[in-house]
C-alpha cells in the first residue's frame, strides 16, 4: 500500500506542476546522488528556519508558495520538532516528465528515524515543488 501511495504521490506532484514545459526532461540533464541530497537538506533547513531563497524557485512555484505557507510550514516543523535537523537524504526514486524531474528523498533523523519529501527540478536546475510527505512520528 505505501509503495503505491508514493507512486501515486510522484504522479500527482508531476500532472500537477504548473512549471511543464513542452519537452520532457532529457536524461543527460538529471541530476542525481549527493548534489540533490545535500538540496533536499539545505530546503528542510530553510522550511524550518522559514528563510527560502526565492531566487532557487521557478517562476510559478514560487507564486503559490505564498508566505503565509512558508510561515505555516515553518511554524509546523519548528512545534513538532524532532531533536535535530535530518543528517541524511537519500534519492529513493526519480521521476521525469513535463519539463521536470521529481525526487522522492527518505530523510534520516539523528536517532535513525526517517521522512520523505517531493523535491521537484525543472531542466534549468530551479526547484519547481517541495513537499514533506512524512516525518517522524505522524
Amino acid at each position: 500500500m505505501r509503495r503505491f501511495t508514493i507512486r501515486l504521490l510522484l504522479a500527482l506532484a508531476m500532472a500537477c506542476s504548473t512549471a511543464a514545459q513542452a519537452d520532457p526532461v532529457p536524461a543527460a540533464t538529471a541530476a542525481t546522488g549527493e548534489p540533490i541530497a545535500k538540496l533536499a537538506l539545505e530546503w528542510f533547513g530553510r522550511m524550518k528556519t522559514g528563510q527560502i531563497n526565492r531566487s532557487e524557485l521557478s517562476a510559478e512555484y514560487s507564486a503559490q508558495l505564498t508566505a503565509e505557507a512558508v510561515q505555516t510550514l515553518s511554524q509546523y516543523l519548528n512545534f513538532r520538532d524532532y531533536g535535530a535537523a535530518p543528517e541524511k537524504a537519500e534519492i529513493m526514486e526519480q521521476r521525469s516528465g513535463e519539463g521536470q524531474i521529481v525526487y522522492l528523498v527518505r530523510l534520516t533523523f539523528p536517532r535513525g528515524d526517517t521522512g520523505s519529501m517531493l523535491l521537484g527540478l525543472s531542466t534549468n536546475g530551479q526547484i519547481t515543488g517541495i513537499m514533506i510527505l512524512a516525518l517522524p512520528g505522524d
